[in-house]
């Protein structure tokens, strides 16, 4: 049975802008789905992946393998590029691999009949395939080659991620993020972010959940702090460190930006608001917050633990919160306070 978390769905008032780096902008046809591996990026394009040596001050593309139909995700564990083909009719997608160390490298079909396969990722022995058109995450035994049903009633499974035994993924259709644990034998769906437009794929970088959200055309992390904006189409994303890459397939181009560049400078500060006393054990009082004003406190992994009303008197009852750090979100505002 699904089970439905309370959400953080709010979209904070504070805005971080990255520095956008254009890497590629001609010569692509509507770039979907990236891969790293040392100096090259790896592109699925309408019909083939190229390769970009990203290394160069100019970077080159060249084509890697050709007469794909619409490949949708790339994938590279070892020297193993997994390829997710999207097809065209409604059973026409599949998975291929290639070894990208070849100096003529040859496809090697692991799967056919694939309701509309868009993202890739591994976990364990397992590659695990979002079947767009069918609304269902499977897996398939890179062993075996057996493949069977891991996740169904999706609504548009587009991107995956797989993150220690956690399987994250977006639902391009109903607009979040949910995530699964893959180790369960009956995995549960899990929301985590909701309140998105088309989101597509994601990853993790500097321990933080980056994804591109297609409809919006921005970049948002975890905390839905939107990093880029008035893009052309985000679709894929991927990271070398710090350096996040991503396709911007309405536009055609290929863009990235680094986690430590990223420009806090109109960051709408929580000065106005205070916490006190901070630390405090039972209650917590707000200064300069009119009341009836809406509190949520959240943990730091962005999940709402509490949601409640300003009283008279601005007092916050914090007795029933775990001891630990908490971010209380007010009139738009944010600050941090410790429960000791």
């Amino acid at each position: 049975m699904k089970q439905k978390l309370l959400l953080l769905v709010v979209i904070f008032a504070i805005t971080i802008k990255a520095q956008i780096t254009d890497v590629l902008t001609s010569g692509l046809s509507e770039p979907a789905g990236l891969a790293i591996s040392g100096n090259y990026l790896y592109v699925a394009e309408s019909d083939r992946i190229s390769k970009i040596d990203i290394s160069l001050p100019v970077p080159v593309k060249s084509d890697l393998v050709t007469g794909l139909s619409n490949p949708d995700a790339v994938l590279i564990q070892g020297n193993t590029l997994y390829i997710s083909e999207y097809g065209v009719s409604s059973t026409s997608g599949k998975i291929s691999k290639i070894d990208i160390t070849s100096t003529t490298p040859i496809l090697t079909t692991l799967a056919t009949n694939i309701p509309g396969a868009t993202g890739i990722a591994i976990g364990g022995d397992n590659l695990y395939i979002a079947e767009y058109k069918s609304g269902k995450i499977t897996k398939l035994n890179l062993t075996t080659f057996a493949k069977t049903d891991f996740l169904t009633n999706l609504n548009g499974p587009t991107g995956l991620f797989v993150d220690g035994n956690i399987l994250y993924f977006s639902q391009f259709d109903s607009n979040k993020i949910s995530k699964a644990d893959i180790t369960l034998a009956v995995p549960t769906v899990i929301n985590i972010l909701e309140g998105l437009d088309e989101p597509a794929f994601l990853t993790v970088a500097n321990s933080n959940l980056y994804l591109t959200d297609y409809g919006s055309g921005k970049i948002f992390d975890a905390n839905m702090n939107a990093v880029a904006s008035n893009l052309g189409g985000p679709y894929a994303i991927t990271n070398k460190g710090t350096t996040v890459f991503f396709s911007q397939r309405d536009s055609n181009k290929i863009s990235k930006f680094d986690l430590n560049l990223l420009n806090t400078s109109n960051f709408i500060k929580s000065k106005d608001v205070s916490v006190y006393p901070n630390p405090a054990s039972d209650f917590i009082s707000m200064s300069n917050a009119a009341k009836n004003s809406e509190i949520l406190i959240y943990d730091l992994t962005g999940k709402l633990i509490s949601k409640s009303v300003l009283n008279d008197d601005g007092k916050i009852n914090i007795q029933p919160l775990k001891i630990g750090t908490y971010i209380i979100k007010i009139n738009n505002q944010s600050v941090k306070f410790v429960k000791k």
